[in-house]
């Protein structure tokens, strides 16, 4: 499944292979693409970025700069004030500014940062994430070890638990299996 992304000048591609994600990120400077194992990705500490075009802020303090002196020398040779329209453009910039922004959810990886951009898709994407890692774990370390300690079998098990990849259900049938194995039941 791919998944892609566009806000403004950023574009965010998400593909979803069965092993890893083929994660692309490309705004009007860089692209960079890079794999990410599922298990890698930390879904327990989101971030947040705001992303704004500094372009338009500084030029609309430039304008509104250039607009005051131009109103002051109309006031100094009229003796009467106008606003000019410079400062109006200024205005214009600042407001493109602040309401021209693009937002993102930020996920740690061992293999780099992922940023999603939130929108329509977010919400698919980071399910999608959820869904990935929860197999992903699942696959990698869901059976049983029987010649590992019972205790540290179960603190796996555990461990799988609070990362939602088993229900407490299967968690309590794990550990009396891991128990009467272990002679413990």
């Amino acid at each position: 499944m791919i998944i892609e992304q566009k806000r403004f000048s950023n574009k965010c591609r998400f593909e979803f292979l069965e092993d890893y994600l083929r994660y692309t990120i490309r705004d009007k400077g860089s692209e960079t693409s890079f794999n990410v194992t599922y298990d890698s990705i930390n879904l327990h500490d989101f971030g947040s970025l705001i992303e704004r075009n500094t372009w338009y802020r500084n030029a609309g303090l430039l304008w509104i700069g250039i607009g005051i002196i131009f109103s002051l020398i109309e006031f100094q040779q009229s003796q009467t004030f106008a606003i000019s329209i410079w400062v109006w453009v200024g205005l214009i910039c600042l407001a493109v500014f602040w309401f021209t922004k693009c937002e993102f959810s930020t996920l740690k990886a061992f293999e780099g940062k992922l940023y999603v951009i939130k929108d329509s898709k977010h919400d698919q994407i980071i399910n999608e994430l959820k869904e990935k890692r929860r197999l992903s774990l699942f696959t990698m370390y869901g059976l049983i070890d029987y010649s590992n300690n019972y205790e540290e079998e179960i603190e796996k098990f555990r461990w799988l638990l609070q990362e939602k990849s088993i229900t407490k259900e299967h968690f309590e049938e794990v550990k009396t299996k891991i128990k009467r194995i272990h002679g413990e039941i």
